[in-house]
């Protein structure tokens, strides 16, 4: 539990978060916090706090020496990986087989919407 909204914690709050089991509670949010570890591959390690944010509740904390996340591997359909650069510590999403926007702007106001070209 946060004692404050996340938007208003500090990258070093987010890395003191203890890493504990998930708890099988149903989670709404995965907060991707970058730590000050390399992984073998070169890349930076990341944790991962499953977050649910109606009720305010950590689910678990897990990661710590992962440099990838995927999300749909067992689907067929769409793999995306994510990776955290180390130097810079930005996200890198991997999106395979690769896609084509159908629709986009340049300059996104509020969110990013990523819609494939059929």
């Amino acid at each position: 539990m946060f004692n404050k909204p996340l938007n208003e914690l500090t990258l070093k709050e987010l890395q003191a978060v203890e890493y504990q089991e998930y708890d099988g509670t149903h989670i709404t949010d995965i907060i991707v916090v970058p730590v000050n570890k390399r992984h073998e591959s070169k890349y930076r390690c990341m944790k991962y706090i499953l977050f649910n944010s109606a009720s305010n509740h950590i689910s678990g904390v897990l990661g710590g020496y992962s440099d990838i996340m995927q999300f749909n591997r067992n689907s067929g359909v769409r793999v995306i990986r994510i990776d955290c650069l180390y130097r810079s510590k930005c996200l890198r999403f991997m999106i395979s087989p690769s896609i084509i926007l159908s629709n986009y702007c340049t300059w996104v106001l509020s969110e990013f919407d990523i819609e494939e070209k059929k």
